[in-house]
């Protein structure tokens, strides 16, 4: 939380990005939008750009640039707004393990020195879930947060 109170400082006008996004993305039908590997980009999903956004010692600017190319040029006045593929390709590639498939399979393990870990992201994640509910946060007005370790 406290990385995103620090994000949304130093570029206040993603906020108002984020929240059009993340409403854009709830009303496509299935609730989110194709990705250009097939997968399919839903608010919930969006958040997880806090893994490597967040985290990193340029992830912060790397988010804004994203966020500042997020909607297609409208060519044609009154045309529908579509997420650029800029956008879209720049947020499969942030949080891609294609090159580092262990990570994958070994990231939660690693924290857990001879317990089970039991998802604990996920159990947390309920303990929190109306902090980090983006569709009501945004609809409501409120920073979206994004997710990390």
């Amino acid at each position: 939380m406290h990385q995103n109170e620090k994000y949304y400082k130093r570029y206040p006008q993603d906020i108002k990005i984020v929240q059009e996004l993340v409403n854009y993305l709830a009303e496509q039908e299935g609730g989110g939008v194709a990705l250009p590997s097939g997968g399919i980009l839903t608010p919930r999903g969006l958040q997880t750009l806090g893994l490597s956004g967040l985290g990193s010692g340029t992830g912060f600017e790397s988010m804004h640039y994203m966020f500042e190319r997020v909607w297609d040029p409208s060519l044609v006045p009154g045309s529908p707004k579509r997420i650029s593929h800029y956008f879209l390709s720049s947020f499969e590639n942030s949080i891609t393990v294609d090159t580092n498939p262990l990570y994958a399979l070994l990231h939660e393990s690693i924290y857990c020195q001879g317990s089970p870990s039991r998802w604990s992201a996920s159990r947390i994640r309920t303990e929190v879930e109306d902090k980090f509910d983006a569709i009501k946060a945004s609809r409501e007005g409120l920073p979206v947060l994004f997710t990390g370790e």
